[in-house]
């Protein structure tokens, strides 16, 4: 099963069961995706702000740029994917001049975002209870013979039905009290 078909939550997909192997792609979904999300160090966050300075700076002097470089420093607490080229490239096409720590907390929201979503989805998944399929064994005898006896009934009901309806209105459905009476039997 696909990552994104894991992601799903199990109401969406009518039907599904989860199965232990689902509840393992969960955990690996988390594991992978935590590490985007663990806290970037120092040094990436100095990086990343060296080349986003320049971005934004227009004519601001050099000390006022490393000035407010430090303020991000201190003020941001993003985690590592939020410091990748992508980010910086969205930031640049983003903002024309030096953006608050606001602004750049909200970019990197957007960043944050799918990663969380991800994580609390295959977190719905671990709390499903897994089930383990019983497969069906092959069909018995009784069991063939009850298909033989409803697929004919169904023929001799077609049947009667299509001689009746010649002279019916083709509104009414022709009653076969046969077919209704194996059908209670079938279901009991």
């Amino acid at each position: 099963m696909a990552a994104a078909d894991l992601c799903k939550p199990p109401e969406h997909r009518i039907g599904a069961t989860i199965t232990p192997a689902m509840h393992d792609e969960a955990r690996a979904l988390i594991l992978e995706t935590e590490q985007f999300l663990r806290p970037a160090g120092p040094d990436t966050v100095r990086r990343w702000l060296a080349a986003f300075g320049p971005t934004v700076a227009g004519r601001m002097p050099e000390a006022e740029i490393r000035v407010r470089l430090q303020a991000y420093e201190t003020a941001l607490d993003a985690p590592l994917c939020c410091y990748t080229k992508r980010s910086l490239q969205m930031a640049a096409r983003r903002f024309k001049f030096f953006p608050s720590v606001s602004e750049l907390c909200e970019l990197f929201d957007e960043i944050t975002r799918p990663h969380r979503d991800a994580i609390a989805k295959a977190k719905r998944v671990l709390q499903t209870p897994a089930q383990v399929a019983t497969p069906r064994g092959p069909r018995t005898e009784a069991d063939k013979q009850r298909v033989a006896e409803l697929v004919a009934l169904a023929k001799r009901a077609l049947a009667e039905g299509s001689a009746t309806l010649q002279g019916r209105d083709t509104h009414q459905r022709p009653a076969n009290a046969e077919f209704e009476a194996s059908q209670e039997k079938g279901a009991a």
